[in-house]
């Protein structure tokens, strides 16, 4: 399995897993790196799990994603790899998670009870009713029972802090 981390804006991913990286999809996107250069093994998964880390910020990542490299990445892990996680920015925010679903077999959407946008349920509404994209979309609503109602936010010097009622 091999996890790409295409939130090239605001990755977390490589962070979140203690990696630290230099070159990444941006790299390869941009015909600076090959595919070896940029697969780093995810320690604790006895080399069940890659992951290809963001790499350098791009000032133009939805250019990257429809470039001319984007195909040939998607072809040369069909090749080496059984499944391939993409991990997006958030949908609907920009149009990065859209281009990207192209090349999915699957997409899953995790939405934030009291967070999430309605506009993305109108954008999902439309996806879903595309005929173009004929692949499933699921959609994962999380945070369920949490409310805001019972919670108000105060802000000091020190920030934004919540303070239960």
């Amino acid at each position: 399995t091999v996890l790409l981390e295409f939130d090239l804006r605001k990755p977390r991913i490589t962070k979140d897993l203690g990696l630290v990286a230099q070159n990444g999809l941006s790299s390869y996107l941009s015909g600076k790196a090959t595919l070896d250069e940029i697969l780093m093994q995810v320690p604790g998964h006895d080399e069940n799990l890659q992951l290809i880390p963001a790499g350098f910020l791009p000032p133009n990542p939805a250019e990257l994603i429809s470039g001319p490299y984007m195909e040939q990445l998607i072809k040369e892990l069909q090749e080496r790899f059984d499944n391939i996680i993409i991990d997006t920015p958030p949908f609907s925010l920009v149009t990065d998670a859209s281009l990207l679903q192209r090349y999915a077999d699957v997409s899953l959407v995790i939405l934030r009870q009291d967070y999430t946008q309605k506009t993305v349920f109108q954008d999902l509404k439309q996806i879903d009713s595309s005929v173009t994209l004929k692949k499933p979309t699921y959609v994962v609503v999380n945070g369920v029972g949490k409310s805001k109602r019972y919670q108000s936010y105060k802000y000091d010097t020190k920030g934004y802090y919540s303070e239960e009622e």
